[in-house]
């Protein structure tokens, strides 16, 4: 009985299914008919179909940053650029 409340647990709060490519948490609008979804795991940023809402690819970064890319919450600026926090656990810490 012990056993069935945990797999019930476990399928109702998603444990061991480690990180998902859910893009759940924001939603901006991109150049043309383009949607950038984001949630706080990197690997959930999917560029959309606006239309559809049809994932065209995975969103990908174009610089050097490095560190945890914390994504679901950035600010867009008026010209489209993004502004986000990043958490570097590294040297000095």
């Amino acid at each position: 009985m012990l056993k069935n409340l945990y797999n019930i647990f476990k399928l109702l709060t998603g444990l061991g299914q480690g990180i998902t490519d859910n893009s759940t948490v924001t939603v901006y609008p991109l150049d043309g008919d383009r949607l950038l979804a984001l949630t706080e795991s990197v690997v959930g940023a999917h560029v959309l179909n606006a239309r559809n809402l049809e994932v065209i690819q995975a969103a990908k970064y174009k610089d050097d940053i490095k560190g945890f890319l914390s994504t679901a919450h950035p600010r867009q600026l008026q010209d489209g650029t993004f502004i986000n926090i990043v958490q570097d656990m590294g040297a000095g810490y």
